[in-house]
């Protein structure tokens, strides 16, 4: 089970949590909206693991400030739910961005999208959590890959 991450501007700000089925943004206490995600290709997890495991200085500023340190390995542009903006502000969109209030023409989607955008921008903590990682378990696996490519011969001799 994986914990939500709250993403909070300022009080009165809509909040953004990045969640297993999509985004979502608080926008008033009977306003909350989905925002499907599209999940990435094994690839760019990949990707990601090969580039800190070729750069030991991106390692360490992941293992020193998180996601914030690596946030130009993260995809940032565009937002991984284009598909849908258009769609979610037209009347009679498709219910794909749906608000808790459960009105199919909630005028509180639009700001969501918007929130949402602003978000994924600006924090790279939900970049990182959409490709599948999370600080601590990247890390780990970038630690294998290093123990991976220098085994020793005889650890226990080695300790």
């Amino acid at each position: 089970m994986t914990k939500s991450r709250t993403i909070t501007q300022e009080p009165g700000e809509p909040s953004v949590r990045y969640e297993a089925d999509g985004l979502r943004v608080e926008l008033a206490a009977d306003h909350e909206v989905l925002i499907p995600v599209a999940p990435p290709a094994e690839q760019e997890k990949q990707a990601l693991l090969r580039q800190l495991a070729e750069r030991p200085r991106w390692a360490a500023a992941l293992a020193e400030h998180g996601a914030d340190g690596i946030a130009k390995l993260l995809p940032a542009s565009p937002a991984p739910w284009p598909f849908i903006e258009a769609a979610a502000v037209a009347p009679g969109a498709p219910d794909s961005v749906r608000c808790a209030c459960g009105d199919p023409g909630c005028a509180w989607r639009a700001p969501a999208l918007a929130a949402a955008r602003a978000a994924w921008a600006a924090d790279a903590e939900l970049r990182l959590r959409r490709l599948g990682w999370m600080r601590e378990a990247l890390l780990a696996a970038v630690w294998a890959a290093w123990a991976a490519e220098a085994p020793l011969a005889d650890a226990e001799a080695a300790l």
